[in-house]
C-alpha cells in the first residue's frame, strides 16, 4: 500500500494559496492555529446549508477578518444583513473579544460551461458504448 499523499499540500504555495495569512511568534501559532479550526468549524456547522466552498482568514494585530466564499450568500446575509451581526458577535465570543470583520464572496457558476461539459462528456461516452456494442454484435 503506497503513502497518500493529500493533493492541497502539494498544491499549496505552486498553484494555491494558503487559506490562512498570518505570522506569529512560537508562543503564539498554537493559539491562533487553534482559533483558526474554531472559527472554521463554528462557520460551517452553523451555516452548512449554504454551501460553503471555502473560507479564508487574515490576522493583523486584533484585527481578524474573514472571507467566507459560498453558492448562497442570502444565508449568510440575512434579512438586511442582520445575520452578518450575529456571525460577528458569535466569532468575536470565541476568539476572545478580538475585532472581527466578514466578508461574504458569491461563488458563480456559468450554466453554460457545466452544460457543454456534461455534453462533451456524454458524446464521448456514447462513442464508446457504440464501439462496444459494434464490437460486440457485429464480430
Amino acid at each position: 500500500m503506497g503513502q497518500k499523499v493529500n493533493p492541497h499540500g502539494l498544491r499549496v504555495g505552486v498553484i494555491k494559496n494558503w487559506d490562512t495569512q498570518w505570522y506569529a511568534d512560537k508562543k503564539e501559532f498554537g493559539k491562533f492555529l487553534k482559533e483558526d479550526y474554531v472559527i472554521r468549524t463554528f462557520i460551517k456547522d452553523k451555516y452548512y446549508a449554504s454551501a460553503i466552498s471555502k473560507i479564508l482568514i487574515e490576522r493583523a494585530a486584533s484585527r481578524i477578518s474573514v472571507t467566507i466564499y459560498t453558492a448562497r450568500p442570502g444565508v449568510l446575509i440575512g434579512k438586511q444583513g442582520s445575520e452578518i451581526e450575529v456571525i460577528k458577535q458569535s466569532l468575536s465570543k470565541l476568539t476572545g473579544n478580538k475585532q472581527i470583520s466578514v466578508n461574504i464572496i458569491e461563488i458563480k457558476t456559468n450554466i453554460i460551461i457545466i452544460i457543454i461539459i456534461i455534453i462533451k462528456f456524454i458524446k464521448i461516452k456514447a462513442k464508446i458504448i457504440i464501439f462496444i456494442f459494434k464490437y460486440i454484435f457485429i464480430s
